[in-house]
């Protein structure tokens, strides 16, 4: 069975987990005796647009597709224009039996419409969610997850958002997007508006009609595969929900090389050096190092932290190592497949700190497979990975906090790492995985054509030979050629190499094609190097015809020189005489401008003058707005005290005359009490004690009755004497105390 694997990259140009994991397979399927082809793309500035090289690597042969153009648009990023028709010439001569898509990045969905047209089964493994989100990790540019499927109006918010971080500058290669708070104020807030869903449609129609037309091309593309494979629950729940038929997507876990990892000797744990956290995959902002690194920050002096890490987003790399180096971590950047053994050998726990929706990481298979414990982010597809507590640990997303704590975790508590690393399960090796394949391949594929019915026995051998001729690629047909030409002249007893006059190689078709492609490309480029020539003669032609003008010109120029030199010395002495009544006229323009200066000034100073006099004047009205309104305020005042101060003399000699009646009264009540003295005794001798009591009681009950009245009107006096010394502000007080009543008011407070 021949099998084409295909793929948007692949060693030893693109090193990543897809292109490692897709290398690693094609090697693994050529060993269950596959023929295995892989196409993938590359560039290469030496050789023409879609220059196709084929080259054998251990049991299978890659054909690299040169792609160096930059597709320009986002319908060129989905169907790259002339790479399906480059893929026809790939399986016009390989024949295969089927086709695996791995990715179809960089090589747009073309090639699966090329492989339906022509009738050859095809799968494709969804590595992540490029089927139903043209950004392929289900993330906005400002890097927050993203759960909106099957709308083309949020992908062309994302794609008026790109296309802004697009327009500014200082970007290279951000990849998936930007941290919001490396931005500007004014961009964030921007962007932010460019994502926001309730944003007006009608601000980005022709972006949602382009992305809806796209949106459609990409899943008319997808649903003409036979089978979809996810390595994940999580996945295929997705694909499903964006539209995928059910029965067509299967969950198939990756399998991994895992010999050499499971040799390793177990890691020690942290009661016995320091504990070391390791990180290995790509320098992308989704993947989460920067959070990585924050967590870390605190355990410097605890724990060691190595990276692994590259990518081409120069400015986000260039920021971590910065702040690698702060914190005293190991960065040692990218490293080949070959080295993941001793890498997986120097770190004790593998750290995922995604924070989108990470998928299914090899490198955590890779890490179970060396018994290292694992703490990753923990996300839908993560669980289905890490057992929280039983075999790793599970932290929120971005969450730097959860994170640091975790690793603590690991350096405080010896017997958790140990637990965790015991209940570390073996890996799903990848020669299980290609079995299933196999099973699969042979489910889709078609197998040994069939004889047509009613054929007679005397043709059946020389149909089977058409029939299997019919399978043979372009190469093999070559070789069958030449090896039956070889055959008939060793028959004939001719010279064998006169019998084969053209190499085998020379008569594959790819060579042509190649030959053909690249004769163009170099016509087209000489053609512009002879037209760059020609360009150049003619000006050069035309510089020598401006030269013998010029020459000729050459007399006429120095006699026009002479006269203009004798002209020059004439208005030179004119010139002198000008230049002396320039200067005194700028001396007298000096000095007019020094009086200006002088003019301005004073000026300046009358004016500055004239400003401090208005405020004055202003603060002066104020005052005296200020003056009149306590003036009317004080008459008022006054008018009151006047009237109070005579009511207070009324008072005033009533209580005088009232304290005379009283004075008079109370002389007269003493009188009488020492007359009712003396006749109290004259009786008490005539008629006895109880009646001189009973007289002496009446009459002490009706003295009693005056004074208490006396103390009422006291009483009554003294709060009239009390509201005559409130009454009044400051000066009407000043005024009352200098009356007759003010005296006695004072009077009556010295007594009181």
């Amino acid at each position: 069975m021949r099998i084409a694997l295909v793929v948007h990259g692949f060693p030893p140009h693109e090193c990543t987990g897809v292109e490692t994991h897709v290398a690693a397979l094609a090697k693994c399927l050529g060993q269950h005796g596959v023929e295995v082809e892989v196409f993938a793309p590359r560039k290469d500035p030496r050789a023409p647009e879609f220059a196709q090289r084929r080259e054998a690597r251990e049991g299978y042969h890659v054909t690299w597709i040169v792609a160096n153009q930059t597709p320009r648009s986002a319908a060129e990023h989905l169907d790259r224009p002339g790479m399906a028709a480059a893929f026809g010439e790939f399986l016009e001569r390989t024949r295969p039996a089927l086709v695996h898509f791995h990715h179809v990045v960089k090589l747009g969905v073309g090639l699966i419409e090329e492989t339906a047209r022509r009738g050859i089964p095809s799968i494709y493994t969804a590595h992540d969610y490029y089927p139903i989100c043209h950004r392929t990790v289900l993330a906005r540019p400002d890097l927050t997850r993203c759960s909106t499927l099957r709308d083309s109006a949020a992908c062309a918010r994302c794609d008026t958002a790109v296309s802004f971080l697009n327009r500014q500058n200082r970007w290279s290669d951000y990849h998936a997007g930007v941290l919001p708070e490396s931005l500007p104020a004014a961009e964030r807030t921007e962007l932010a508006r460019l994502l926001e869903s309730s944003r007006p449609a009608s601000e980005y129609s022709e972006s949602i009609e382009s992305r809806t037309a796209l949106d459609l091309r990409r899943k008319e593309a997808f649903d003409l595969l036979d089978l979809v494979l996810a390595p994940t629950q999580f996945l295929r729940a997705q694909l499903i929900a964006g539209g995928f038929d059910a029965d067509r997507v299967v969950v198939d876990p990756y399998g991994i090389e895992s010999a050499a990892l499971e040799a390793l000797a177990p890691p020690r744990d942290s009661s016995t050096r320091l504990l070391t956290f390791g990180y290995l995959g790509g320098a992308l902002k989704h993947k989460g190092l920067h959070v990585l690194l924050e967590a870390f920050a605190p355990l410097r002096d605890q724990a060691r932290l190595v990276i692994h890490a590259d990518s081409s987003d120069r400015e986000y790399v260039h920021a971590l190592q910065l702040r690698a180096q702060e914190l005293g971590v190991d960065w040692r950047g990218a490293f080949a497949a070959a080295e993941l053994a001793s890498v997986l050998e120097g770190i004790d726990v593998l750290i995922v700190p995604s924070i989108w929706w990470e998928n299914a990481p090899f490198v955590i298979r890779e890490a179970f497979a060396a018994s290292r414990p694992v703490i990753a982010s923990d996300t839908p597809a993560l669980r289905e990975s890490v057992r929280d507590g039983v075999d790793g640990v599970l932290v929120p997303p971005g969450d730097v906090a959860a994170l640091h704590a975790a690793m603590q975790r690991f350096i405080d508590e010896p017997e958790l790492f140990k637990l965790l690393m015991g209940n570390v399960q073996p890996q799903r090796s990848l020669d299980v995985q290609c079995s299933e394949l196999l099973e699969r391949y042979g489910k889709l594929a078609p197998g040994k054509p069939k004889l047509p019915e009613g054929i007679p026995a005397s043709a059946r051998a020389f149909t089977e030979r058409v029939l299997h001729t019919e399978q043979l690629t372009l190469r093999e047909l070559a070789q069958t050629a030449s090896e039956g030409l070889s055959a008939l002249a060793a028959s004939l007893g001719v010279d064998p190499t006169l019998a084969q006059p053209v190499d085998v190689r020379e008569l594959a078709i790819e060579h042509l094609q190649d030959a053909r492609r690249e004769i163009a490309w170099r016509v087209s480029r000489e053609s512009r190097s002879i037209a760059d020539l020609e360009r150049e003669r003619e000006l050069r032609m035309a510089l020598a015809s401006e030269l013998k003008r010029a020459q000729a010109d050459g007399d006429q120029a120095r006699n026009a020189l002479h006269r203009a030199q004798i002209e020059l010395a004439g208005r030179g002495r004119e010139l002198e005489a000008s230049e002396q009544v320039i200067d005194a006229a700028r001396s007298a323009l000096a000095e007019e401008q020094r009086a200006h200066e002088a003019a301005r000034s004073a000026l300046e100073a009358a004016r500055h003058a004239l400003e401090e006099a208005s405020g004055y004047c202003n603060q002066f009205a104020a005052q005296l707005e200020e003056l009149r309104v306590a003036r009317e305020e004080l008459a008022r005042e006054l008018s009151v005290s006047r009237a109070g101060a005579l009511r207070a003399e009324q008072r005033a000699a009533e209580l005088a005359s009232a304290h005379t009646d009283l004075a008079r009264g109370f002389s007269e009540l003493l009188a009488h009490a020492q007359w009712l003295e003396q006749e109290s005794a004259s009786l008490a001798r005539r008629f006895g004690h109880d009646a001189v009591a009973l007289h002496s009681g009446t009459d002490f009950i009706a003295a009693r009755a005056a004074v208490d009245r006396f103390e009422r009107e006291l009483a009554w006096r003294r709060g009239e004497m009390t509201a005559a010394q409130r009454e009044g502000g400051s000066l009407l007080r000043a005024i009352v105390r200098r009356s007759g009543l003010g005296r006695r008011l004072r009077g009556w407070e010295e007594d009181k």
